[in-house]
C-alpha cells in the first residue's frame, strides 16, 4: 500500500471493450477513526476477480488522495497518517487488468483535532489522595469532551461521565496510563505519566540475634528496600552529581547491559555529545555513553557489546526526568551504550517510535537540577574525527562559553558511572542496651558486652535518595548459644539470608548450618552413598539440636519422581529407613545412615536427594 497527494482534481472512469467485464463495484462502505490521525475503513467486496482497490479521499480544501491497495478480496484497512481537524470524504474502486470499477458510495468523516487540556505528567507521593479531572478540547470548534481509560493504576479509578480520576496512590511505581475521549466516535489517545514515590520499607521482619562474647555484622540491606527502584547508580559529571535509580526488575536485560558498561569503567572519561532541544525551545533530551576524547580534537567510539532486544513498556513510558536507551533508527533492537535522559515529557514523541525507548530508570533527588544546566549550556554542530573518520555532530554543549571543542575541560565529561547505596541509614541504640554498635554503610555491627540474653529494640531511620524517609523497629536479642540459623549467621558474621555462600563453595548458608559445617571456609563433599547393602543407603552428619529446620531424605530413580525415605519430623531414634545415627567429630554433629528402602536393580539406578527447610 502506498500514498500520494494529487495536486489537481482527477476524474476516474471505467471503459471497457465490448464483451470485457470490468469488476463490480464495493458497496457499503463506512469507517471510524481508530485515533486522531488514523481512519480504519470497511466495505463489501462484491467482485472474485479484482486485482487490487483504489481509494479516493477528497480532503475538505480541495486536495485529493489515493490509496492503492495491492491485496485483493481485502475488506478492511487502516489509512497512512492524516492531519487531523479535516473532514475527508471515501470512495472505493476495484481494479484488474480490464479496468476500474466504478465507484462504492461516499463515506464522510471529520477528524477531530483534539488535546488534552490538564497535564499529562504527575508527581505523587504513595499513601496520599489523588483527584483530577482529564477532558479533550476540539481545537477548532472549542467543545470538550471527558476522558476515560481502561488501564488505570491499581487504586485509581475513573468516572467516564466527567473524565474524573480519584483514589489512593500507591508505590511506589513510575508508571503511564492512556486516556481517551469516552465518546468512542472521537478517537484520540493521550498517555499520562504518574510517579509515585513511596518511603522505604520492610521487605523482612527486622530482628536478628547476636551472641554474647562475639562480633555480629548485620546487613541492613537484608531488611529495607526502596520500593521505587532496584538499585542506584551515581554519575560524576563536570556539572554536577545525578543520582539514577535502575528498574531491575521491570527492564532487567536493560539494567544488566547498563551494569556491564558502568562495572567495567567504560563510560569513564566519555561525555555528554548532546543536549538537543524541541523547536519551540523546550528541553529535550541529554544523550551520551557513546564517544570519549584521547586528545588533539580527536575521539574514540566506546566499544559495543551486544545489541539488546527491546524492553519498552507504554506501563514505562519517556516521562521527565526518566533515563532510556538510544538506539539506531529503523531497528527496535539495536541499543547497545549509549542512553539518554529526557528532559521534559517525550511520551508522544518517543513512545511510539521506532518500537518505544526503553525507559530502565529515573534521576533522584536534584539531578534533573544539573541536567537543565547542561541542557542549557551553549551548544553548535563542531566538526570532528571520530576513529580516525572526519564526522560532525549537532548540539554539543560545551562549558566555559567555548567556541571548539578539541579541549577537553569545555566538554561535559562524565569522570564515572559507579554503583551507590540506594538506602541510607541512621540507628539509634538506648544507652543501657547489653551491647556496643557501629554502623558503617549498611552494616551495622554489633558486640554484646554483658552476660544477659534478652531482647532489645533499636530505632533505624531509613532515608533513600529522594529524600523520603521512614522510622522503624529493630529487635535485637542476645543470646548465650546458638539456637536458631539467625544465631548460626550471626555468630559467623554472615547476613540473616539462608541463599547467604560467603565462602563461595557448593553450599548455602542453610545447609552448612544444618549440616554443622564452617560457613567461612569451603567445604567439601560430606555425604556418601553405599550399594554394599541391598538397598542402597546414604550417610550425612547433621548439626545437634536443630530446633528450626526439616530435614528430608528423597529417593528417585529417574531424577523426576522423588519420594522421601525419612524425615527428621519421625525422629532421631534408628528405625524404618533411618538404619543408624552415630556421634560424629568432636560430637558437634551426628552421622546419619538412611536407606532407600528399594532394593537395588541392575536395570536402574538409585538416587539420593537432601532437603533442608527452614521453619
Amino acid at each position: 500500500m502506498f500514498f500520494r497527494p494529487l495536486l489537481t482534481l482527477i476524474a476516474f472512469a471505467a471503459f471497457a471493450s465490448p464483451g470485457i467485464a470490468v469488476p463490480e463495484a464495493p458497496s457499503m462502505l463506512t469507517g471510524f477513526a481508530a485515533n486522531s490521525s488514523v481512519i480504519t475503513l470497511q466495505w463489501q467486496d462484491n467482485s472474485s476477480a479484482e486485482s487490487s482497490f483504489e481509494i479516493q479521499v477528497k480532503r475538505d480544501d480541495g486536495a485529493i488522495l489515493i490509496i492503492s491497495i495491492t491485496r485483493p478480496g481485502t475488506v478492511e484497512i487502516d489509512t497512512p497518517p492524516l492531519p487531523s481537524g479535516r473532514t475527508y470524504a471515501f470512495q472505493i474502486a476495484a481494479v484488474d487488468d480490464d479496468g476500474n470499477s466504478p465507484f462504492s458510495n461516499t463515506f464522510e468523516l471529520h477528524l477531530r483535532d483534539l488535546t488534552l487540556v490538564e497535564s499529562a505528567e504527575y508527581l505523587g507521593v504513595a499513601g496520599e489522595a489523588f483527584t483530577q479531572t482529564f477532558t479533550f478540547r476540539d481545537t477548532a470548534t472549542d467543545e470538550m469532551f471527558p476522558a476515560t481509560s481502561e488501564n488505570l493504576p491499581n487504586g485509581l479509578v475513573i468516572d467516564p461521565a466527567t473524565g474524573t480520576v480519584t483514589g489512593t496512590l500507591t508505590g511506589g511505581q513510575y508508571t503511564g496510563f492512556s486516556v481517551t475521549p469516552a465518546s468512542p466516535e472521537y478517537a484520540h489517545e493521550q498517555n499520562v505519566v504518574l510517579d509515585v514515590d513511596a518511603a522505604p520499607v520492610t521487605s523482612q521482619e527486622a530482628k536478628a540475634d547476636i551472641l554474647v562474647g562475639a562480633t555480629s555484622e548485620i546487613d541492613l540491606d537484608q531488611f529495607f528496600t526502596d520500593p521505587d527502584i532496584g538499585s542506584a547508580v551515581r554519575f560524576e559529571t563536570a556539572e554536577g552529581t545525578v543520582d539514577v535509580g535502575l528498574y531491575n526488575d521491570t527492564a532487567p536485560n536493560t539494567v544488566k547491559n547498563f551494569y556491564a558498561y558502568a562495572d567495567s569503567g567504560a563510560w569513564n572519561g566519555t561525555f555528554i555529545h548532546r543536549a538537543a532541544k524541541l523547536q519551540n525551545g523546550t528541553p529535550f533530551v541529554n544523550q551520551g555513553g557513546g564517544y570519549r576524547p584521547v586528545g588533539d580534537g580527536t575521539y574514540e567510539s566506546i566499544p559495543d557489546l551486544a545489541p539488546l532486544p527491546n524492553e519498552f513498556e507504554r506501563t514505562r513510558p519517556n516521562g521527565k526526568g526518566t533515563i532510556s536507551m538510544a538506539k539506531a533508527g529503523g531497528n527496535p533492537d539495536s541499543a547497545t551504550n549509549e542512553w539518554f535522559f529526557s528532559l521534559a515529557n517525550n511520551t508522544r514523541i518517543l513512545d511510539p517510535q521506532n518500537g518505544g525507548f526503553t525507559v530502565f530508570g529515573k534521576v533522584l533527588g536534584d539531578g534533573m537540577t544539573v541536567l537543565s544546566r547542561i541542557n542549557d549550556l551553549p551548544r553548535d554542530t563542531y566538526d570532528f574525527t571520530l576513529d580516525g573518520v572526519d564526522r560532525a555532530f549537532s548540539d554539543w554543549p560545551l562549558r566555559n562559553g567555548a567556541n571548539s571543542v578539541a579541549n577537553p575541560d569545555d566538554l561535559v565529561i562524565i569522570t564515572s558511572v559507579e554503583r551507590v547505596p540506594s538506602l541510607i541509614y541512621e540507628v539509634t541504640t538506648p544507652e543501657d542496651a547489653p551491647f556496643t554498635s557501629n554502623l558503617s554503610g549498611s552494616t551495622l555491627a554489633l558486640e554484646a558486652t554483658a552476660e544477659a540474653a534478652g531482647t532489645v529494640t533499636v530505632q533505624v531511620e531509613v532515608t533513600d535518595l529522594d529524600g523520603h524517609s521512614s522510622s522503624h523497629t529493630f529487635a535485637i536479642t542476645v543470646v548465650n548459644e546458638p539456637t536458631s540459623f539467625a544465631t548460626f549467621a550471626a555468630r559467623h558474621g554472615l547476613p540473616n539470608d539462608p541463599q547467604a555462600n560467603n565462602d563461595g563453595d557448593l553450599f548455602p548458608a542453610l545447609i552448612e548450618y544444618a549440616l554443622g559445617l564452617d560457613p567461612t571456609r569451603p567445604s567439601g563433599k560430606v555425604q556418601s552413598v553405599s550399594s554394599q547393602t541391598a538397598a542402597p543407603t546414604m550417610t550425612f552428619p547433621l548439626a545437634l539440636e536443630l530446633n528450626d529446620v526439616v530435614t528430608t531424605v528423597e529417593t528417585s530413580v529417574d531424577l523426576s519422581s522423588w519420594t522421601t525415605a525419612w524425615s527428621s519430623t519421625e525422629g532421631l531414634t534408628p528405625g524404618g529407613n533411618l538404619i543408624s545415627v552415630e556421634p560424629g567429630p568432636d560430637n558437634a554433629v551426628n552421622q546419619l545412615t538412611v536407606t532407600s528402602g528399594q532394593p537395588a536393580s541392575e536395570q536402574h539406578s538409585q538416587f539420593f536427594r537432601l532437603l533442608i527447610t527452614l521453619n
